[in-house]
């Protein structure tokens, strides 16, 4: 039991302004998985219980070209949701314009 709640506390998505960085944390080992806002083709959430709903807790699905990262019980998953949304919405934007000099560079 105790693992199990360690292991939902230890995952984590952080937004930063280029895309999503997905942290998974267990016992042994530590995953980290970065996303880039042009690789994201969809998110949503979703809510399956009245429990669920009455306690604003819910998973949060981020479609990927060919592949999904899904995070579960989280709290207000609608405000996480149209935080994204907007930094997509920002990105896409600025996709538009022209950028030469742009680099990522991850370690």
């Amino acid at each position: 039991m105790i693992y199990k709640v360690l292991d939902w506390y230890c995952d984590a998505w952080i937004v930063t302004e280029r895309g999503l960085i997905d942290i998974r944390w267990s016992l042994f080992t530590k995953d980290m998985i970065f996303t880039e806002f042009h690789d994201i083709s969809g998110i949503q959430s979703f809510q399956g219980t009245i429990f669920d709903k009455v306690f604003d807790i819910g998973d949060i699905t981020l479609h990927k070209m060919g592949d999904e990262m899904r995070i579960m019980r989280m709290y207000q998953p609608d405000a996480i949701v149209e935080a994204i949304e907007s930094h997509l919405e920002e990105h896409h934007h600025e996709e538009s314009k022209p950028n030469p000099d742009m680099h990522i560079y991850l370690d």
